[in-house]
């Protein structure tokens, strides 16, 4: 997990590693436990912040067809435009599901 914040004293379900030293450091260690799997990022926040350092490969959004008119832009904290090549569109009921590759 990757906080601001001092780790909770009590961590409650799986096992966690709380890492603040940066994005850099919090993907490396992910990537170190994932072994051959992927990592996934959450948050507006966090993927801004691995898309500003060139660490993502792909970005997947789930689209729901509804207009919610408020909320955190998911990328606008972005310095400059990230080019992105559509890798795949899955169409399922009540959602689309667009994966980006990340153009380096």
């Amino acid at each position: 997990m990757l906080s601001h914040r001092p780790p909770p004293a009590r961590l409650a379900g799986a096992p966690q590693v709380f890492v603040s030293t940066g994005i850099e450091d919090a993907i490396a260690r992910a990537s170190q436990a994932a072994g051959d799997l992927d990592v996934a990022l959450m948050g507006s926040g966090m993927i801004s912040a691995a898309l500003r350092a060139g660490l993502l490969d792909e970005i997947t959004v789930h689209q729901v067809p509804i207009l919610l008119g408020g909320g955190t832009p998911l990328f606008a904290a972005l310095p400059a435009a990230v080019e992105l090549d559509v890798a795949r569109v899955v169409a399922a009921p009540g959602v689309t599901h667009l994966t980006f590759a990340v153009r380096r």
